[in-house]
């Protein structure tokens, strides 16, 4: 292995004072692996939204969002399908509208989103990114938001769905993601509910648009049309004067849930894999070029310094343009 590095990247004697990784087909070589890194950054970024790949992406965040509880000695979250048929819903209806923000312009809040998929919940809660690019990069974005924190890490909840979906968001295509957590409804606690609903004097029905909800995270009561978009987004129901029981949240951290492997991991940081690599190929290349400068540059090697340098302005060139226009600026709601 030491022979072969000598041979690639430093300039001696016995290589003619030619590093052979700037030799004429080498350089053809790293290009051409360049460019398809680039290529496959762009098909990997084209297939989020779809079936295969969002499940794969869906699966990181999970693992990343237990990653973040279990630091914070919370119990994992477990996925529940009605959330994540709930959390696609949404991303469907913002890509399709065009909006990015809890409430629709037609005012539907997230809430009814749980309706349609059948969640009864105890506690909700939900955080919105757009301009996916890789997993961590979502999960950093919300956990350097304090309200995206406090649902991410509360003990509240206990299960979680993400959905994604791709559509156009001011003028440019991206990826709407979204992450609903929840307590569900126990029967005990519906039974009760009921019981103190038939216990009430007879009123109008109201449905859970009417209903009082309270953002815990400010303890100020409001009615659910009038959740700040920007705000936290985690609520609790008290459906009628019931009150709810206090959480008997014990930490679990022994409990190691995990739904992602390696590949899906690596498959959803398109961006890390790219910089990584860009970065390992210029740092050979740097070390090839300093070979030369270190001992007497001669004529003929001038079109092999040409070339090394002609790929580090390549790999500049592309580094830029994926920076410019695939992997923008996460933005969280």
């Amino acid at each position: 292995m030491k022979k072969l590095a000598k041979k690639y990247l430093i300039a001696h004697k016995d290589n003619d004072g030619k590093p052979h990784i700037l030799r004429g087909r080498a350089v053809a070589t790293i290009a051409l692996f360049v460019g398809v890194l680039f290529l496959a950054s762009l098909v990997q970024h084209a297939l989020v939204p779809s079936t295969n790949f969002a499940a794969v992406i869906s699966s990181v965040l999970v693992d990343l969002t237990n990653g973040d509880r279990a630091e914070s000695a919370r119990s994992p979250l477990t996925v529940n399908p009605m959330l994540s048929y709930a959390a696609e819903l949404k991303a469907r209806d913002m890509a399709q509208k065009s909006y990015f923000a809890h409430t629709s312009p037609e005012g539907i809040t997230p809430w009814y989103w749980f309706r349609e998929a059948g969640y009864d919940f105890l506690y909700a809660g939900e955080n919105l990114a757009v301009n996916f690019s890789d997993s961590i990069d979502v999960e950093q974005a919300w956990m350097n938001s304090p309200s995206h924190r406090k649902n991410i890490l509360s003990e509240h909840f206990s299960e979680i769905g993400i959905g994604m979906a791709q559509g156009y968001y001011k003028g440019r295509q991206t990826t709407f993601v979204v992450q609903l957590f929840g307590s569900p409804l126990s029967p005990d606690i519906a039974q009760g509910i009921a019981e103190t609903k038939s216990a009430l004097p007879k009123q109008e029905t109201k449905t859970l648009a009417d209903e009082e909800v309270v953002v815990l995270g400010d303890a100020v009561a409001l009615q659910s049309e009038e959740l700040p978009e920007t705000e936290d987004s985690f609520i609790a129901i008290d459906v009628n004067g019931y009150a709810l029981p206090e959480s008997n949240f014990v930490p679990d951290v022994e409990n190691d849930i995990s739904y992602a492997n390696l590949f899906d991991t690596l498959a959803s940081a398109p961006r890390r894999l790219l910089y990584a690599m860009y970065g390992i190929l210029a740092m050979l290349i740097l070390l090839a070029l300093s070979s030369y400068f270190a001992h007497e540059v001669k004529k003929h090697h001038v079109r092999h310094i040409i070339y090394g340098f002609t790929l580090l302005i390549f790999m500049a060139g592309l580094f830029y343009a994926s920076h410019i226009f695939i992997f923008t600026r996460v933005f969280v709601q």
